[in-house]
């Protein structure tokens, strides 16, 4: 018991250490993206560095500043990748549940299709998710008692699909912040595009301009 109990610490030790240690890796480049902000554009070309610099309120002032709406892309990202990802996740999960509860003629054949209508990853794995942890027992019993079936799925699978859908709506918002080609595809206006395009613009044109 002392062996295995001295066991047990050590691997949590190293646990904890290798957790330390990325977490480190993965905060290190939001400081790197402080020290950034504060340095000029002659101290960005001059190489890296740890140590902050004094130019955080001028380069502010040019950002607020600027010839591109820059907040305004960051709020047009903001709402549509909250929009799409909580969107998304709903009728990809809809549209698994769909395929998970009911047995009909081809279902094998169009679950090579509906999943196109949602989007598919999320879709896959809403899938794999319900299989492990929603057995069709609870929903012929929520059917029993006379729950229909939309109440049945936005008040017994969505609460049991929490896990999942925190993932993937984690994931889709993200993929929608860094979308770029549907953005410049549709969208032309300054004002109305996203911080993605904007970003590109910027990189885009030459720094004099700006």
């Amino acid at each position: 018991n002392l062996k295995k109990g001295v066991g047990i610490h050590a691997r949590r030790f190293i646990a904890y250490v290798v957790l330390a240690i990325v977490s480190v890796l993965c905060l290190f480049w939001f400081y790197v993206l402080f020290i950034n902000a504060t340095r000029s554009n002659g101290e960005l070309q001059s190489g890296f560095t740890l140590i902050p610099s004094s130019h955080l309120w001028e380069n502010w002032k040019n950002l607020r500043n600027g010839t591109l709406p820059v907040w305004n892309g960051m709020i047009n990202s903001l709402i549509v990748s909250s929009l799409s990802a909580v969107l998304s996740v709903y009728f990809s999960t809809m549209t698994a549940y769909a395929i998970h509860a009911y047995d009909f003629k081809l279902k094998k054949y169009i679950y090579l299709i509906v999943p196109a209508i949602a989007a598919p990853v999320t879709f896959f794995y809403m899938k794999q998710y319900m299989e492990s942890t929603l057995p069709l027992s609870l929903i012929e019993a929520a059917r029993i008692d006379g729950s229909g079936e939309f109440h049945t799925f936005n008040t017994i699978v969505m609460p049991l699909m929490k896990p999942a859908i925190a993932v993937q709506m984690i994931f889709t918002f993200v993929s929608s912040w860094n979308n770029y080609f549907t953005p410049a595809l549709v969208l032309h206006d300054d004002r109305k595009k996203t911080l993605t395009n904007l970003i590109a613009q910027l990189r885009g044109a030459h720094w004099l301009k700006f």
